[in-house]
């Protein structure tokens, strides 16, 4: 049952992909995620501004290390309320926001395609908070991005990472190293990924979450 209910979404969402590669999305952007590069592609300006602070400013290399393509379809309604559901199949990963909008993860062909409203493509904090983190966590093996459950922080070059059960400071940790003149690379998940000069580690810039016995601490 879940398999036939499951092939029927990878059957939408491939009808989708055909839909989207007839009318040609026509607005691309290079991003630049995590030190991951993408080519976006939609057919809606409003969400390329959503997603400006990833917009590359530099030339990268021809070949993308995934692909990400966005259809703003203006028939959709969003219900905020509702709560994403995601299954997975074999190279696949479905996932379903606000109850209609769905998103295919191609793990193979490092590809991710989707049907959004006009309401979420304007939603800058749902792609920079939500879908961004969740993409990378995804097709992370497919693109060689090891993402960890921790805090990351800098010192002239040098990372440092802080682990921990849930509850356990990190958040505090993190803060405080701040004042002591470390710079911030991730609260909560760090990216890591392998280049040529050793380890590199990357943040994608979520609000530090601090527990409310602390945050009085801290402005």
């Amino acid at each position: 049952m879940f398999h036939d209910h499951f092939s029927g979404y990878i059957g939408l969402a491939e009808h989708s992909i055909a839909f989207m590669e007839r009318d040609k999305l026509a607005l691309k952007s290079n991003l630049l995620i995590a030190g991951s590069t993408c080519l976006f592609s939609t057919n809606d300006p409003k969400l390329l501004d959503s997603l400006s602070r990833w917009k590359a400013h530099r030339e990268i290399r021809p070949e993308w290390d995934f692909e990400m393509r966005v259809m703003v379809n203006t028939q959709i309604v969003r219900e905020a309320e509702a709560p994403p559901q995601f299954r997975g199949l074999q190279q696949f990963v479905m996932a379903v926001f606000h109850a209609r909008e769905t998103f295919l993860f191609d793990l193979f062909e490092r590809r991710i395609t989707a049907v959004v409203s006009r309401e979420t493509a304007q939603d800058h904090d749902f792609w920079n908070s939500v879908l961004m983190p969740i993409a990378l966590g995804i097709l992370g093996s497919s693109i060689g991005v090891a993402p960890l459950r921790c805090a990351a922080v800098e010192s002239c070059g040098n990372g440092m990472l802080i682990a921990g059960v849930p509850g356990a400071g990190k958040s505090a940790l993190f803060v405080a190293l701040a004042r002591e003149g470390f710079s911030l690379v991730s609260d909560d998940w760090t990216y890591t990924r392998r280049e040529p000069d050793g380890i590199s580690a990357y943040g994608l810039r979520v609000p530090v979450k601090l527990l409310p016995g602390t945050s009085r601490f801290f402005e």
